[in-house]
C-alpha cells in the first residue's frame, strides 16, 4: 500500500501515473483497524490520490473495507450475543462509510456516495 513499511508511496503513485491510460474501476482497500476508528493514514491517501489523479479518480472508485472480521472478539453461540455483535459490527461499518464520505466531501470530491 501507499503507506506500508517500505516507504515507497510516491514511487507507487509514479508507477500508476506512468502506466495507467484509462481507468474503468478502482478498488481502494482500507483495512479497518481493530479499534474500529478511521485512521489519518486513509485521509492522507485520499488526499494524495486526489492531488495526483484529480477528482475523476474517485468517479469509478469502490472503497473496500477489509479485515472487518477482526472486529468481532469471538463468535458467540447465543443468538442474542450474535445479534449484538452484528449490530456493533454494522455500527462500525456505517461509521466508516460516513467518515469516508465526509473526508471525500471535505476534499471537494463531488458525488461521494
Amino acid at each position: 500500500g501507499l503507506y506500508d513499511d517500505t516507504g515507497n508511496g510516491m514511487q507507487y503513485v509514479k508507477k500508476m501515473k506512468d502506466s495507467i491510460v484509462n481507468v474503468h474501476l478502482v478498488l481502494f482497500c482500507i483495512a479497518i483497524p481493530s479499534s474500529g476508528r478511521f485512521q489519518d493514514q486513509e485521509r492522507q491517501t485520499m488526499t494524495l490520490l486526489l492531488k495526483e489523479f484529480g477528482q475523476d479518480f474517485f468517479t469509478n472508485c469502490i472503497i473496500v473495507l477489509t479485515r472487518a472480521n477482526e472486529l468481532a472478539t469471538s463468535i458467540q453461540s447465543d443468538c442474542a450475543a450474535q445479534s449484538n455483535a452484528a449490530n456493533e459490527f454494522m455500527q462500525v461499518v456505517h461509521a466508516y462509510q460516513s467518515r469516508i464520505r465526509q473526508v471525500l466531501s471535505e476534499l471537494g470530491v463531488a458525488n461521494a456516495e
